[in-house]
């Protein structure tokens, strides 16, 4: 599947599993994109339906004008700590 089909599966609707079956994502249009890009940049992948829903209304709810409480909850987050701990910054 390409980045673009999951990107769209995302946001738009895919399939539920598990106990996810609210398909409703309730997030502007302008949210959105910027959710996927944190994913992307911070763990390198696109984000699972739950995890997408969450930031994307958070976002939303803070405003939408700022992204700073969410990059500094990803930043500080398990998987990227265990991801990137160790690693040394380049010089």
């Amino acid at each position: 599947m390409s980045l673009t089909a999951t990107y769209q599966q995302t946001t738009t609707g895919g399939t539920t599993t598990g106990t996810d079956t609210d398909m409703t994502i309730r997030c502007s249009d302008t949210s959105k994109p910027w959710i996927h890009r944190a994913y992307l940049g911070y763990y390198g992948r696109c984000a699972e339906r739950g995890g997408f829903r969450y930031w994307c209304e958070r976002l939303d709810a803070e405003g939408g004008n700022t992204l700073s409480s969410i990059i500094a909850a990803f930043g500080t987050s398990e998987e990227y700590t265990e991801r990137f701990s160790g690693r040394a910054a380049p010089s």
